[in-house]
């Protein structure tokens, strides 16, 4: 079987409640065109979006190359996409702890696969092999063995182990981190469904909403589950009150600018084109962050 080479840093299955009406599959993808200095779509299949080609393929020929991708995501996708869609239907109470901490695993495992975030992992790898390189005990342990080449790709031949997917490897911690996981085990956590009529959710591809910095105080997590449906999640419970009681416009514009505002590049909406001006001025906002950055 061939490996698979396009490797999604956000799973299709939280895309897929923003299928247009009638559009069968499709979804509608906005982001802003720095040429001719509009908002812009592209419209496509789940799949289609937010997914790069070998972007967690694994270089060494002793394994599979993309194992990461589908021996360890494929299950964080499959058992958290479960989870989200018992949050869905029953609320954060219908999920067991098991399922929770699926869906743990799949929260933080969206930023750890983000595409910048894979680069500076697999930059690590270089890192350590000039700190091995630079050791002066190695040095002198390679002199001793007649190693005539850096010690850091001798290692590597005689081992099959290369550092940049050891590096990479850093992708699976994160998304483990048992300290993090425990205390969003610990928090509550609220579904807030907003009625036919309300604003619009819309997803970015960058979906968690992270705000009050670290995991500590009055931190407040949000990610959109659909069009209709809002996750918060914070260790407070004065905060998931003000949660639940501030008005619905408010709670929806604040959770859709801050979506646009981290976006990569794509806001998902089932909005017209004719309605998403708000979003052009936030979308042209965000990539003139990028440039500046950058």
């Amino acid at each position: 079987m061939n490996a698979s080479r396009r490797h999604h840093y956000v799973p299709e299955t939280l895309i897929k409640p923003w299928v247009l009406g009638a559009s069968e599959g499709i979804v509608r993808g906005f982001y802003w065109n720095r040429w001719q200095r509009k908002i812009a779509y592209r419209d496509g299949g789940p799949k289609a979006f937010c997914c790069r080609e070998d972007l967690l393929t694994v270089a060494s020929t002793t394994v599979k190359p993309d194992l990461i991708e589908t021996d360890y995501f494929g299950p964080v996708d499959t058992l958290g996409s479960r989870a989200r869609d018992r949050l869905l239907s029953e609320g954060p109470n219908g999920l067991s702890d098991e399922e929770k901490s699926n869906f743990i695993r799949l929260l933080l495992s969206l930023d750890a696969r983000r595409p910048e975030q894979v680069q500076i992992y697999r930059a690590y790898g270089e890192t350590f092999k000039a700190l091995i390189d630079a050791d002066e005990e190695v040095q002198a342990l390679a002199r001793k063995h007649r190693i005539n080449r850096r010690p850091s790709e001798w290692f590597e031949d005689y081992t099959g182990v290369l550092y940049e997917d050891e590096a990479l490897s850093v992708i699976q911690r994160v998304s483990d981190n048992p300290r993090i996981g425990n205390i969003l085990m610990g928090c509550y956590w609220s579904v807030r469904t907003f009625s036919e009529g309300s604003p619009e959710l819309t997803l970015s591809d960058r979906p968690l909403l992270r705000l009050g910095g670290a995991l500590t105080g009055n931190f407040l997590w949000l990610l959109p589950l659909s069009p209709n449906s809002l996750l918060c999640i914070s260790p407070r419970r004065d905060v998931i009150e003000k949660f639940q009681s501030t008005r619905t416009k408010e709670v929806i514009h604040e959770a859709n600018i801050g979506g646009a505002l981290q976006s990569d590049r794509y806001v998902f909406s089932c909005q017209s084109h004719s309605d998403v001006g708000w979003l052009a001025k936030r979308l042209k906002e965000r990539l003139t962050q990028l440039e500046v950055a950058s």
